[in-house]
């Protein structure tokens, strides 16, 4: 009879029992996976993608990235594919172009700029990287571009040309590891979807001719002004010049005064920056308004832009008579590539752009008028705003100061009237029998606030928001504008060279509601709105020509708004 016998195996047995299994597993899976044949694949990379350049112009056209798994793998040979077409598109792929009429050399680059072994010369619509030593760690990707450089030829049809790098298959790359060259299921192109690496030509390059320039007013650049005798370096203009395509460097610039006055500035200079970017400055006058700049170095970069500035010495001092400059004389200049001359040569195409090759040949800036003083226009900080009583009050105070160069005499002042009814008790109508009322208007010199500046009826008028006069005739238009003139005297109200007279508005806003929060809010109108109206926002004088609101940069100026 045998004998049963009955083992005990602790617990701990059958833990470390279990932990022996599983690293048998382990190993088992590291033996699997030492077998697996190392693999490249290779595929688009999106750093470039489609552009544009001219002829003579150097462009990435291709980015790919190498990615190593299973084993350590070495790439000795990439070769690319050119497709090159003179319709400008792949729409349909017809290989029209000679590649090697138009492409220099290509060079292999890290995605830093850095090349990558030897420059190849296109040969036979092929680009071929031979001998190279890139060495890809396993699970790593480096990532790769191809930069060719175009000749100064003349673009193949007249249109525009386009070329794209493709790799239909793994013929276009050698690779290997430990020895063994790659193939087959060890080397991937690309995807199924575009068979290969960009065999369709969606990442291309279109070359033209050459670029294109486009010029703007800047939106920095001045609006209207006013110069006095001997100012120096105003700037009157800024240009935007905006390329496509390839960097320019113009070499001759055209302007005009549209103002007729070429005595109004003694010196012109133009204001750029050269390639380096240093500001390069050069000066002219104008002749028969003309002034034509050359030997110009200004730098604009490959589809960006650059600005081109005109600043002014005014002339000094002022003539009479006849003679010219005199004070009220215009200064407006203009880029002029109609009757002037404009050049500017393209640093990759070598063309030469001129007047008739830009869509605008003149644009003109803002104009400056020359006269021998101006006025300088602030809100002053005691200006009312704010919880008001209704009755004849304070609503607007301002101050009006005059240039160091001469006296100014003040003349006509616009205000305008923003105001509410919520009450509807009609107080503040553009009626004789409501707002519209000289009896409800008082200007004061703060130096003597018992007497108001005498203004003559003959140039005071009341207007609706819409401009319409109602100084006659009851209206149910809400008052819009109030026009004061002081010619009650025949002598305008004078503020001496370098002070400055600080003005303050009464209007009597009676009926106005206190309940109902009813408003008021008073202010001095743009030029700009004002002339549609038939009136301008101010008029003053300088001793010799009248000036109104333009080149006054302040306006418009409102105060706060006063709620009863």
């Amino acid at each position: 009879m045998v004998k049963k016998v009955k083992t005990k195996i602790r617990t701990n047995t059958i833990v470390g029992l279990a932990l022996i299994a599983a690293a048998g597993a382990v190993a088992a899976a590291a033996i699997s996976l030492s077998v697996l044949p190392a693999k490249l694949t290779v595929q688009t990379n999106s750093t470039v993608t489609s552009s544009g350049g001219t002829k003579g112009s150097q462009n990435d056209l291709l980015a790919i990235d190498l990615t190593a798994s299973n084993g350590i793998v070495q790439v000795s040979d990439l070769v690319f594919d050119i497709i090159a077409d003179d319709d400008a598109n792949f729409s349909v792929i017809q290989n029209d172009v000679v590649v090697e009429d138009y492409i220099v050399s290509c060079q292999l680059e890290d995605l830093t700029g850095t090349v990558v072994g030897n420059t190849a010369a296109p040969v036979s619509s092929q680009v071929v990287f031979s001998g190279l030593t890139i060495r890809i760690p396993r699970g790593r990707t480096l990532s790769y571009k191809v930069n060719c450089q175009f000749n100064t030829a003349s673009i193949q049809s007249g249109t525009d040309d386009i070329y794209a790098l493709t790799m239909p298959g793994e013929i276009n790359v050698t690779a290997s590891s430990s020895g063994r060259v790659l193939s087959g299921r060890t080397l991937d192109i690309g995807s199924v979807a575009d068979v290969g690496i960009n065999t369709h030509g969606r990442i291309s390059t279109t070359i033209t001719e050459n670029g294109s320039i486009e010029v703007f007013l800047d939106s920095s650049s001045p609006i209207e002004g006013l110069l006095f005798p001997g100012l120096r370096n105003t700037r009157v203009g800024i240009w935007r010049f905006v390329t496509e395509g390839e960097a320019f460097e113009m070499s001759t610039i055209s302007f005009d005064n549209q103002g007729g006055e070429d005595s109004v500035a003694s010196l012109v200079q133009l204001q750029c920056q050269d390639n380096s970017g240093a500001t390069m400055v050069y000066n002219g006058v104008f002749s028969g308004n003309a002034l034509e700049f050359n030997g110009l170095t200004c730098y604009v970069p490959k589809d960006d832009e650059a600005l081109v500035s005109i600043l002014v010495d005014s002339t000094s001092p002022l003539m009479t008579g006849s003679a010219h400059p005199q004070s009220g004389d215009q200064l407006s200049v203009s880029f002029n590539a109609i009757t002037g001359n404009f050049e500017a040569v393209g640093l990759d195409s070598g063309n030469i752009l001129t007047g008739s090759d830009l869509v605008t040949s003149r644009i003109s800036a803002e104009g400056f008028w020359l006269h021998q003083t101006y006025p300088y226009l602030t809100l002053s900080a005691g200006s009312p705003a704010g919880i008001g009583v209704p009755g004849m009050n304070e609503v607007f105070r301002f101050n009006v100061a005059a240039n160091y160069s001469g006296d100014v005499g003040l003349t006509q002042v616009v205000f305008k009237i923003n105001s509410t009814d919520n009450a509807g008790t009609g107080w503040n109508l553009c009626s004789s029998g409501a707002l519209a009322d000289p009896t409800k208007f008082a200007l004061y010199d703060q130096r003597d606030l018992g007497t108001p500046l005498p203004f003559s009826v003959a140039y005071l008028d009341f207007l609706t928001p819409f401009g319409g006069s109602c100084l006659s005739t009851d209206l149910s238009e809400t008052l819009g504008y109030v026009v004061m003139g002081y010619y009650a005297s025949g002598t305008p109200f004078d503020i001496d060279a370098s002070s400055t007279a600080t003005l303050s508005l009464y209007v009597d806003t009676s009926g106005a509601s206190a309940v109902d929060d009813d408003s008021i809010s008073v202010g001095i109108p743009t030029e700009q709105e004002m002339v549609p109206l038939g009136y301008s926002s101010i008029y003053w004088r300088d001793g010799f020509a009248a000036g109104n609101g333009l080149g006054i940069s302040v306006l418009p100026l409102y105060s706060g708004t006063i709620i009863y």
